[in-house]
């Protein structure tokens, strides 16, 4: 074994150390223990990188060890452990929410831990260093595991005409196809491991890093010039893999030259909260400005919902456009549209450019309304006048327990939606659009092996119906929900290739629930309701199932103290809205008994909801 020195006379550690961990299975053929404890020491830190290969079953024991350790500053995590590691963080970016993987865990000021991931930003940082644009290229990625959403995430993210995905794990590219949000016009579908006809070949797997190992992809299908990269180091710093592309003139990238590329990233996320400032003082003053910025957070809300009720991102492309023809084409005043804009570019939804032009930011894409999924419905009824002043009276409903919005309205939501049909129709359309990327990853998760016929339960407009159907094509589904809901679903369904598989259904999910399913879903009901009314609803579901019948249960699960964010936000609403509340699972497992169904398992999805799955006793 090679130990390169320090370089200096001083001791290379001591005492007053503090330690990162880089955690996998395997772990040998990482280089981040020498190379990023040599970048610690150039930057004057006394931090050393320790590798420890801890089996999956042992990880979350392991980082609950490295907590309890006082000079333990954070966690590198690889395979097999970027989802599980996802799971124990109690506060993440935004980039690791959207891809639900984790490979850098730091201790958080407040406790436990915080998480980005930074592997998808680590190859596009390689690619470019080597003169490789992903802009408008057709890129085959194998590999679909932590590292793979990363990447795919990112590739799609730097606008990638078309992105393949080999994975031999089926449920693992579904998953991940369901997961990642596609920007409009890009291609994102599964492929077999052939480059033929690619840009780019990117792997995201460890094949190739021992001698003996099949390659992610045939060598002889590669063509002169492709750029080939590997995630994973092999011996002498490639793999087998960037070798025979080298060979056949390819443009590659190892797996240690991308270390390289991001070192000085890693290297400053763990040293953000020891280099910056003195101690207790500086994280007063950070967690000051966090409270700040977490009170100023109602006027990016409104920033944003105006832009998207005026439709503005619908205007803007990547060509700059003037502030006088955008407020006319959306009948805005033209200096307050202006002022609205800057602010909203500085936020990064737009860009600014000079002359008082505009154009669009990754951001302020998804406001558009041709996104897939789009989030401007989203936005417009997150900050609608009934909904905001719901919010208003936040105070009221936890002196007095009472439900915010009946108290304003003398009705509760369900009334006032169907009184207002305006309203109904804008909360459907938030719903369906906001669902698109659960719908996908639900459809995925759930095991309908066996069965045949599937009930949605108040499914709305029928989206997460119609994301089953596509997923099993000899499956056929029943639309369930109120009538004046499901009068405006066959479109949605229709437009879905669906239609012709599915029956629509109104009724009272309280009073009677069709039969002829052999399994139902219900994604996000119960926690709209009371105790007492949600295990009267799973009563009338029991009522139209068979004895071994499926019941899906799609909700959010309150995590323990200080972690799920979301989830713990969702249950305020719950308080203030609808009336009802998120629960727990040994909750929601409680629920499920009393109405006659077992709990066979709960499965947490990258999308931050759960799944129950129930069986009819």
């Amino acid at each position: 074994m090679v130990v390169e020195p320090f370089g200096d006379s001083s001791p290379p550690y001591s005492g007053a150390t503090r330690v990162v961990f880089i955690v996998g299975d395997p772990v040998a053929q990482v280089k981040a223990p020498w190379g990023l404890t040599r970048r610690f020491r150039e930057k004057g830190a006394d931090l050393i990188v320790v590798p420890a290969r801890v089996a999956a079953e042992d990880f979350e024991g392991f980082v609950s060890a490295v907590e309890r350790m006082v000079n333990a500053v954070g966690v590198i995590v690889t395979v097999p452990h970027k989802f599980a590691a996802r799971r124990m963080c109690t506060e993440v970016d935004s980039l690791a929410d959207r891809v639900g993987s984790v490979n850098l865990m730091r201790r958080r000021p407040a406790g436990g831990w915080f998480g980005t991931m930074t592997d998808g930003e680590a190859c596009l940082r390689g690619l470019r260093a080597k003169g490789f644009d992903p802009v408008g290229k057709r890129a085959l990625l194998v590999g679909a595991g932590g590292a793979g959403i990363a990447v795919a995430d990112a590739l799609l993210q730097s606008g990638v005409a078309e992105l393949c995905v080999s994975e031999i794990d089926s449920t693992r590219s579904r998953h991940l196809i369901g997961t990642i949000q596609t920007r409009p016009g890009i291609t994102l579908t599964t492929a077999a491991a052939d480059p033929t006809g690619f840009d780019l070949v990117v792997n995201a797997t460890l094949l190739g890093t021992s001698s003996d190992d099949p390659l992610p992809v045939d060598p002889g299908q590669l063509a002169f010039g492709t750029a080939v990269a590997d995630l994973a180091c092999g011996p002498g710093g490639s793999s087998s893999l960037v070798r025979a592309a080298a060979d056949r003139g390819c443009l590659t990238m190892t797996g240690d030259e991308l270390f390289e590329a991001i070192c000085d990233v890693l290297a400053d996320f763990f040293l953000d909260d020891l280099m910056s400032g003195s101690g207790e003082s500086r994280i007063d003053d950070d967690a000051a400005g966090r409270l700040r910025q977490l009170l100023d957070g109602y006027q990016a809300t409104q920033s944003i919902h105006v832009a998207a009720v005026l439709g503005v991102a619908d205007h803007l492309s990547a060509t700059p456009v003037g502030i006088d023809a955008l407020a006319d084409a959306v009948n805005a005043d033209h200096a307050a549209l202006y002022r609205l804009l800057r602010a909203l570019a500085a936020l990064g939804v737009f860009r600014e450019h000079e002359d008082r032009t505009f154009s669009i930011a990754p951001m302020g894409v998804w406001l558009r309304s041709d996104a897939d999924p789009s989030i401007r419905h989203w936005a417009m009824f997150l900050a609608e006048p009934s909904r905001w002043a719901t919010w208003g009276h936040l105070l009221h409903s936890v002196r007095t327990g009472e439900n915010a919005f009946r108290t304003i309205h003398g009705i509760d939501s369900w009334e006032y939606r169907h009184r207002y049909p305006e309203q109904a129709a804008l909360f459907q359309a938030a719903m369906t659009a906001n669902s698109r990327r659960i719908d996908r990853v639900v459809a995925a998760a759930c095991d309908l092996d066996g069965h045949r016929n599937l009930g949605d339960i108040g499914g709305g407009q029928g989206s997460l119906l119609a994301a089953f159907l596509r997923a099993h094509p000899d499956l056929r589904g029943m639309l369930f929900d109120q009538p004046h809901v499901v009068a405006g679903a066959k479109p949605v369904l229709d437009s879905a290739g669906v239609l012709d598989r599915c029956r629509i259904v109104g009724g009272d999910m309280f009073e009677e629930v069709p039969r002829g399913c052999d399994a139902v879903v219900m994604k996000f009901i119960l926690h709209d309701w009371s105790d007492e009314e949600a295990i009267a609803i799973l009563r009338s579901c029991r009522r139209a199932l068979d004895r071994g019948a499926r019941l899906f249960v799609v909700e959010y699960i309150l995590e323990p103290p200080n972690a799920g964010l979301h989830a713990k936000m969702s249950d305020l609403n719950m308080l203030l809205g609808p009336g009802g509340r998120e629960r727990t699972a040994d909750e929601y497992n409680a629920l499920l008994h009393a109405a006659g169904f077992s709990v066979v398992s709960v499965t947490p999805t990258a999308a931050r909801v759960s799944i129950l799955t129930g069986e009819a006793c």
